[in-house]
């Protein structure tokens, strides 16, 4: 279930980051630098730790939204309101599956940042990302509502 969330918080996030960007304010890149700046602050990583291990963890990130466009793609080519039980099955079979990958690349990736941080460092990077990204959902509420 958690997995869920986040993965729907980071979906609202790519969605609204394209809204943005079609509104003219914030680039990809903007976005990435902000996010990078965020995330160094906040898990207070040095300038050489955040150099070796960022880019992992956004290629992680990359990777990771990779999959999950896969069960969105069978949802769009399904029609949905005339679906059979079976078309229903596949769909949320594709969810599990990409579930079940993404454990074994956060399971690789963890491995692979294991080696630069420390247990502790790894937990204030995620735990940064994730107050970055309630920050960003606020920020985009609040555009929202003007």
């Amino acid at each position: 279930m958690k997995k869920l969330i986040l993965f729907l918080i980071t979906l609202c996030l790519c969605t609204s980051m394209q809204a943005q960007q079609k509104k003219g304010k914030c680039t990809e890149s903007e976005f990435r630098n902000k996010r990078e700046a965020y995330l160094k602050e906040k898990a207070q990583l040095t300038d050489e730790e955040a150099a070796l291990v960022l880019p992992l963890y956004f290629e992680l990130l990359e990777k990771k939204e990779l999959n999950n466009k896969e069960p969105w793609k069978k949802i769009k080519a399904t029609n949905i309101s005339n679906a059979s039980e079976e078309e229903y099955d596949e769909i949320i079979q594709s969810f599990i599956d990409v579930d079940e990958k993404n454990v074994a690349l956060e399971r690789e990736y963890y491995q692979r940042v294991k080696e630069i941080l420390s247990s502790k460092k790894i937990f204030q990077l995620l735990h940064a990302d994730l107050k970055f990204n309630r920050h960003m959902l606020k920020i985009i509420n609040q555009s929202d509502k003007k």
